[in-house]
């Protein structure tokens, strides 16, 4: 084991040299609008603290969840101002600053996905591959260091919520999987798959755990840190999991002077804001077209319903796309609703380690690929979690990179060359123009679309059962606290 943390610690640290490297190189690089908001939202925090937040007279859409890391930045760059102006700064601790906490959450995800990958019974090399994927997947670091996104910070906590499921911990899952949500409303992906697993080994606790192991309830110490006994599953462990969900909920809300109410009015204000079809992100909506308009045609964003409110946070949008009487937003609606209602489905039915990976995974494809009003961003969730099936699964592991090459050209196309105007930022492939191309638009949606039916096609039990055979394929070590052998878990 000493080995094979040595190993990601030298992935680890060549991941964050590579980030350093390129910050200094673009020393204030990003999406303009991007920087300019956290940065003045953190000097904002850490000058009046998050109580009014909301209240105050300024642009803010995002909930509060990565607001305390803004609060934290700002305050930390307040300690180091006066020290910008006795020593030279790296670029990292001064204008970047604001990308550290992404930079960092970069690194847990390749943490996470090595410790994972052993946890669903992967070898010490397979682990590492996982982490190396996820480390130097160029939709991370470009994410982070280019860019000067976030969306690394709360995939991580989804992934603590994954792994607390694995561990038959319902209730710490239902906390990372709140916080998640509440930094980046999309990754409530998990949030139904917790419901159902937790409700299904509570009904029906027959086959509760799918072909693993459940924890063990009777062995007291000797089951490990990972799996100490549990209360008996019943109808209270569904109260105690709501319980912690809502208790955290409240926690993160009522700091920034927000109820319950509030808090969904504010991921509800913030959906609003973007009234369309698809937000740049190359997936099947960008192929449609309205009296000549289209991502695809003309570079132009088509509205899925008709807003013709004014008022502060709604925006003005129409014509609108309308599938007969019906608009496009409940379309789209209605399709991500029925993705998640089969995938739950799935999982419900057989809720073991690799199905709840690979069924979050699909629910993070099909939140890109289904509902309208997706930025180009929202896909990187799947990078983490694929990452996991990815480091065990050569089938996996070229699905894996074919996506990857997609996104990677939404997100250069969207940064470098439709709003050319970012600091530090061109098109340095030269193939911003062909991307944008309708072509180019067209192959990138199709991938991703293609890229859905396939996973989608992974929770097949032919499929699952494949992806334990594969992860069975090399000698590998019981995890610390795993109970038994991995192979009978799977």
């Amino acid at each position: 084991m000493r080995d094979a943390a040595s190993a990601i610690v030298i992935v680890l640290a060549l991941g964050l040299a590579l980030r350093l490297i390129i910050a200094q190189q673009l020393p204030g690089s990003g999406f303009g609008v991007d920087l300019s908001a956290f940065r003045y939202w953190a000097q904002d925090l850490a000058r009046e603290g998050p109580f009014g937040f909301y209240s105050r007279p300024f642009f803010h859409d995002y909930t509060p969840g990565y607001l305390y890391v803004l609060w934290l930045v700002g305050l930390a760059g307040q300690w180091l101002a006066p020290l910008g102006h006795s020593v030279a700064l790296p670029a990292i601790l001064g204008d970047d600053l604001i990308k550290v906490p992404a930079i960092v959450a970069d690194l847990a995800l390749g943490w996470l996905v090595w410790s994972m990958t052993q946890e669903l019974g992967g070898s010490r090399r397979a682990a590492v591959i996982g982490g190396a994927l996820v480390v130097f997947n160029p939709l991370t670091w470009f994410d982070s260091v280019v860019w000067g996104q976030v969306d690394s910070v709360g995939v991580v906590f989804l992934l603590l919520g994954v792994r607390e499921l694995w561990r038959d911990r319902p209730e710490r899952s239902a906390i990372f999987t709140v916080i998640a949500a509440v930094i980046k409303p999309q990754l409530g992906i998990l949030i139904p798959i917790v419901a159902v697993v937790v409700i299904r080994r509570a009904l029906l606790p027959a086959g509760g755990y799918g072909t693993d192991d459940g924890p063990s309830r009777t062995a007291g110490a000797a089951a490990g840190p990972g799996f100490a006994p549990r209360p008996a599953y019943g109808p209270v462990r569904i109260v105690t999991t709501l319980v912690a969900a809502v208790v955290t909920a409240v926690a993160l809300a009522a700091p920034f002077g927000l109820s319950i109410v509030g808090l969904v009015q504010q991921v509800a204000s913030a959906a609003g804001g973007y009234p369309y079809l698809t937000v740049n992100a190359y997936n099947p909506w960008a192929l449609l077209q309205l009296d000549g308009s289209g991502i695809a045609a003309s570079g132009t964003w088509i509205c899925d319903s008709v807003t013709k409110s004014t008022a502060a946070g709604a925006v003005a949008c129409a014509p609108a796309y309308m599938f007969g009487p019906v608009p496009a937003v409940l379309v789209g609606t209605a399709l991500i609703l029925l993705a998640v209602a089969a995938v739950c489905v799935v999982v419900a039915r057989r809720p073991d380690r690799r199905t709840i990976l690979v069924g979050v995974a699909v629910l993070a494809i099909a939140f890109f690929v289904v509902p309208t009003r997706v930025h180009e961003r929202y896909l990187f969730p799947f990078y983490a979690l694929a990452a996991i099936a990815a480091a065990v699964s050569v089938r996996w592991r070229i699905g894996y990179a074919v996506l990857s090459a997609a996104t990677f050209a939404n997100l250069y196309v969207v940064l470098t060359t439709l709003y050319p105007d970012n600091p530090q930022i061109r098109d340095w492939l030269g193939i911003g123009g062909a991307i944008r191309s309708p072509m180019g638009v067209t192959i990138v949606a199709t991938v991703h679309l293609a890229g859905f039916l396939w996973a989608a096609a992974q929770l097949r039990d032919r499929a699952l059962a494949r992806l334990a055979d594969e992860a069975d394929g090399d000698p590998r070590p019981v995890r610390a606290g795993f109970p038994g052998p991995v192979r009978a878990g799977l």
